[in-house]
This record gives structure tokens, sequence and C-alpha cells, in this order.
């Protein structure tokens, strides 16, 4: 959020907006000169668009016929286990 009455932004175009339309700069009270301004913020414009993207996206792997028969197996197994523990009990 910008606060106060007036302040000087710089607003940062691409030749060709694939990634983004434009860049806002709000520039702080300095005593630099507008061509400076305008340099540094086409350089950091620029870097963004170098730096490659980290980002993690969550991706769903696929159940294979693998995984489908362990789990299987697993739940077999521990269902048969339960009823012979079962059984077992009631012969006691």
């Amino acid at each position: 959020m910008v606060k106060g009455i007036s302040r000087r932004v710089v607003v940062v175009r691409p030749p060709n907006p694939g990634i983004f339309e434009e860049a806002i700069f709000v520039i702080r009270e300095t005593h630099e000169s507008p061509r400076d301004i305008l340099r540094e913020a086409c350089a950091v414009a620029e870097s963004y668009l170098r730096k490659p993207k980290s980002v993690r996206r969550y991706r769903r792997k696929r159940w294979t016929s693998l995984h489908l028969f362990f789990a299987a197996l697993c739940g077999g197994i521990s269902v048969g286990s339960i009823w012979a523990f079962t059984a077992f009990l009631h012969f006691l």
C-alpha cells in the first residue's frame, strides 16, 4: 500500500508483454538522476526475467499395477492376521 499525498513511480513496460505487462517501482526520495533511476528499474526487471522459477508443484503420482499389488497384499495380510487372532480368541 502506498501512503502519502504523492509518490514518484517508474513504470517499466517490456516491448514483448509475454510474461508481464508492466512493472511498477515506487521511488524513494533520493537525489538520483532520472536516467539512473530508470536504468536501475530496468536492470531489476531484467534480473527477474533471468531467474529460474523454483516453484514446487504437487504432482500426483499414478498408481501402477505393482503399487496396487502391494496394497492388496498388505490389506490381505492385515485382514488375515485379524481374522486369525479373533479365531484364536474364540478357542480360548
